[in-house]
């Protein structure tokens, strides 16, 4: 990323795409020996507000039961949305959830330093 697009906040939707997608691939890791174990998640500065980001998408539309861009790309669009139904307790969210998401997956920490935000999101 340029230094341009970094000041701008380019490229964050991709970065939390990126985490989100490397979240399922190891939650649904069938090696894994700590398979369902509790997320930690740790940033600074715009990478406290990217994995900020990440835990509220993961909070609004859960973990994938599969690593698919398709679907990644509809948890990003619900979680990005503001259509009160697309809220985490919205019918929509809530569908996304029990259809294709784990259930209850656990973020055990979320450490953040001064965080920076752009882009719109909550």
């Amino acid at each position: 990323m340029s230094g341009i697009a970094g000041v701008l906040g380019n490229g964050l939707d991709d970065k939390i795409k990126y985490i989100y997608t490397k979240i399922v691939e190891q939650y649904n890791d069938e090696n894994n020996k700590f398979k369902r174990k509790k997320i930690w998640l740790f940033g600074f500065s715009r990478g406290a507000y990217i994995v900020r980001c990440v835990a509220g998408m993961i909070y609004n539309c859960g973990i994938l039961k599969y690593n698919n861009e398709e679907l990644i790309n509809r948890a990003y669009e619900i979680y990005r949305s503001r259509n009160p139904n697309h809220d985490p307790k919205g019918q929509e969210s809530q569908k996304f959830k029990y259809s294709f998401s784990h259930k209850h997956p656990t973020i055990k920490f979320l450490g953040v330093w001064d965080t920076v935000g752009a882009h719109g999101l909550p």
